[in-house]
C-alpha cells in the first residue's frame, strides 16, 4: 500500500516537471506553446482574437554573471511574479528559454495585448531591485498566424529585429 502512494506521489512530481517550469512554477515552454495552440483553436473557431506577448529581459545573460544565478534567479523570479499577479485569471503565462517569459491574451487583439505589455512593462520597471530593461514584442491570432509556431516566431522575430536595430 505504501508502495501505491509513493509511485503515485512521484507521477505527480514528474508530471508537475513536464507541465511547470522549477524555479518560477508557472508554465514550461512546451506546455505554453501547447496551451497557446488550443487557444488559437478556440479563438479561431469563435471568430475571438488572441494575443500573445512575447518579453525579453535584455543582458540577462550579463546580469547573471555580474550578480551571480542564484541572484539573477531571484530577479527572475519576482518578475514573472508581478506579471501574474497583473493579468487576468483567464490569461495563461509560462517561462520561455531562460530570458523570456510567455503570456496568453485570451480573447485580446493586438492593441489591447500591447496595452496590456506596456502596463506590465512599467510595474517590472518599478520594481525596487529590477536594474533590468525589458523588451516585449506582439502577436495576435488571425493576423500574425495561425498556429502556436507561426505566433511565436513572429514575436521572436520583433524581439530580434528590435534588438538588432
Amino acid at each position: 500500500m505504501e508502495y501505491i502512494w509513493e509511485h503515485n506521489l512521484l507521477s505527480e512530481k514528474i508530471q508537475d516537471l513536464e507541465i511547470y517550469d522549477s524555479l518560477t512554477g508557472v508554465y514550461n515552454e512546451k506546455f505554453l506553446l501547447e496551451r497557446l495552440e488550443e487557444e488559437i483553436k478556440r479563438a479561431i473557431t469563435y471568430r475571438r482574437p488572441c494575443g500573445f506577448i512575447l518579453f525579453r529581459i535584455d543582458n540577462y545573460y550579463n546580469f547573471q554573471k555580474e550578480l551571480g544565478l542564484v541572484e539573477a534567479e531571484k530577479v527572475f523570479k519576482k518578475i514573472v511574479n508581478e506579471i501574474k499577479n497583473n493579468i487576468r485569471p483567464i490569461d495563461i503565462i509560462g517561462r520561455v528559454g531562460e530570458d523570456k517569459i510567455g503570456v496568453i491574451l485570451i480573447e485580446k487583439n493586438k492593441r489591447q495585448s500591447k496595452g496590456v505589455a506596456s502596463f506590465l512593462k512599467e510595474k517590472i520597471s518599478s520594481l525596487e531591485e529590477n536594474r533590468l530593461d525589458i523588451s516585449f514584442a506582439i502577436a495576435e491570432t488571425p493576423l500574425d498566424g495561425e498556429t502556436a509556431f507561426q505566433l511565436f516566431k513572429c514575436a521572436q522575430m520583433s524581439l530580434d529585429a528590435s534588438s538588432s536595430s
